[in-house]
């Protein structure tokens, strides 16, 4: 009954993302088919651990008895595994892996597919648009895939980092990195409906830091947002906003503080606080790590500056689209998007872990049809002119 009333556009809205949802099935049952080639099955298994894993759980479980292993690990995720080891009574990560795979794989892809379609919708022409954004974030995996195969290289060293980076863009590790992109992305609209009051009430702000105040402290390179949030609502003059913002952040950002200092001493010290972690001469932050773009690409193959440069010309031309077209909505959007990015260039794991753009990613590809159906319109524009 409920079906029939629901419009014929909206029933074919539904379709769509049920056929992707079939679709993200279907893609898991070939990824653990070893298909494409991985080589990173566990023996006899049909799930994968990326190393971190265990080191969550165990979190999880120290967190459970109020207590925080050695290492000061940012304690988001073990909120979230917290709940699930309490009510299944699980003592180690294989107890609880294939659920915890199923939640990563299936339902975490799955959410993060409809904020994708739910933000290309605000910024795009037509639903149709927002749901190729949908399905390009569902198979963008194997473009990575495809283009590091063939011109990564066959080092041992790329042959790794093109396997494991895969699986986990693909929500395939079991890691903090999906939970931390459905945190953001959802703080993201929340801002935007904040954003669009005249005078915002207590509710929406202080879900707001909530959502971004977990974000942080599931992957810590998140922190970027407080500051550009706060930016925003100043922008805005939501002055009452930013207290509620502020109010619902402050208990994770107290409650991680706690972590470290009964970790190590120290409420500034984390497990990613060192200088030198064990492999690397190089800080973890510097001004001088954006010439990697540079580098990078020389050391392994110069055909690594091919996306790369194609990527910028059509950021800068779907950004100024973008703002063009809907002014504050979009100016948010690269404050975030922007500010990000900007971040994470400077800190050195990002040029070996491509999943810290999780968050970002998206609102890349919403950018890239912008740019694209500029393109395309100023293309016909201009051979109409020449006729």
């Amino acid at each position: 009954m409920i079906i029939d009333k629901i419009s014929s556009r909206g029933k074919f809205i539904v379709l769509a993302l049920m056929v992707l949802i079939v679709a993200r099935l279907a893609i898991v049952i070939l990824t653990i088919n070893n298909v494409p080639p991985t080589d990173q099955m566990a023996s006899g298994a049909w799930f994968f651990n990326g190393g971190d894993g265990d080191g969550y759980f165990a979190s999880a479980k120290a967190f459970l008895n109020w207590e925080f292993i050695s290492g000061g690990q940012p304690i988001g995720l073990a909120l979230f595994y917290a709940p699930l080891i309490f009510l299944t009574g699980a003592e180690a990560l294989s107890e609880i892996i294939i659920l915890m795979t199923i939640v990563y794989a299936v339902l975490f892809n799955i959410l993060a597919t409809i904020l994708c379609y739910i933000l290309a919708k605000k910024f795009l022409a037509s639903a149709a648009k927002a749901l190729a954004v949908a399905a390009v974030f569902q198979i963008y995996p194997y473009f990575f895939y495809g283009f590091f195969y063939f011109f990564g290289g066959s080092s041992e060293t790329m042959a790794r980092f093109l396997y494991s980076r895969f699986l986990h863009l693909q929500f395939l590790y079991i890691g903090s990195d999906a939970l931390a992109m459905l945190l953001t992305l959802g703080s993201l609209l929340v801002l935007f409906k904040v954003a669009g009051q005249k005078s915002a009430g207590a509710k929406n702000p202080l879900i707001l830091g909530i959502l971004t105040g977990w974000a942080v402290i599931t992957r810590l390179q998140n922190i970027i947002l407080l500051p550009v949030y706060a930016v925003i609502l100043l922008w805005q003059k939501q002055y009452r906003a930013l207290i509620f913002y502020s109010i619902g952040a402050l208990p994770f950002g107290l409650l991680q503080a706690y972590a470290n200092w009964a970790a190590n001493g120290s409420v500034f010290s984390t497990a990613y606080g060192a200088d030198t972690p064990v492999g690397q001469v190089a800080p973890v932050f510097s001004f001088l790590h954006p010439l990697r773009l540079i580098t990078y690409p020389l050391k392994y193959n110069p055909w690594l500056f091919l996306p790369l440069v194609i990527m910028i010309i059509l950021l800068i031309i779907g950004t100024g689209q973008a703002i063009k077209q809907h002014g504050q909505s979009a100016i948010i959007l690269s404050l975030y998007c922007y500010g990000m990015i900007g971040f994470l260039l400077l800190l050195w794991p990002s040029y070996m872990n491509p999943r810290y753009f999780l968050p970002v990613i998206p609102i890349l590809f919403i950018y890239f049809f912008v740019s694209l159906a500029w393109i395309i319109s100023f293309s016909i524009k201009y051979g109409r002119a020449t006729n």
